[in-house]
């Protein structure tokens, strides 16, 4: 059995606040934050690993609070009369290493979660990665192999 080093969560709401105003899109969906605020929502940061809510990099995903933002707190939302289903923890550690490989620590956030990490193989939903596919076509390195073109 593996045994988890204890470790105290940073504090760092300066730090958080830096990371996401150079996180200007939802890494879901790919919302960017001016067409999310003519729509009258917003981005926020999640926090990928909850105990202790640590403000670093690797526990970070900038999220729409319109759609993606309640999928990973555990809703489901009906988009184009289809349910989309929460977004695991398993999930948004695909996101994260998906879209910022740099700032992946699976390690760390290891240690965060204080045991091992869930599996990362489940695809982005279908209807969040289409959509993030329309609003970044260029970006084909961050796209979900698993989803099908």
């Amino acid at each position: 059995m593996t045994e988890f080093v204890k470790s105290k969560p940073v504090k760092d709401s300066e730090g958080r606040r830096r990371w996401s105003q150079v996180h200007e899109y939802c890494q879901a969906c790919g919302i960017g934050y001016r067409e999310a605020e003519k729509r009258g929502s917003c981005l926020s940061t999640h926090h990928i690993i909850k105990p202790g809510r640590s403000d670093e990099p690797c526990n970070f995903l900038r999220l729409c609070m319109a759609l993606c933002h309640p999928l990973a707190e555990g809703c489901s939302i009906r988009l184009n009369n289809c349910i989309v289903s929460p977004l695991t923890i398993g999930k948004c550690l695909r996101l994260k290493k998906l879209r910022e490989p740099g700032e992946y620590n699976a390690d760390r956030l290891a240690v965060l979660f204080r045991q091992a990490l869930p599996p990362t193989g489940a695809p982005v939903p279908f209807a969040l990665e289409g959509l993030f596919r329309i609003r970044h076509p260029r970006r084909r390195e961050m796209f979900d192999p698993l989803v099908p073109e």
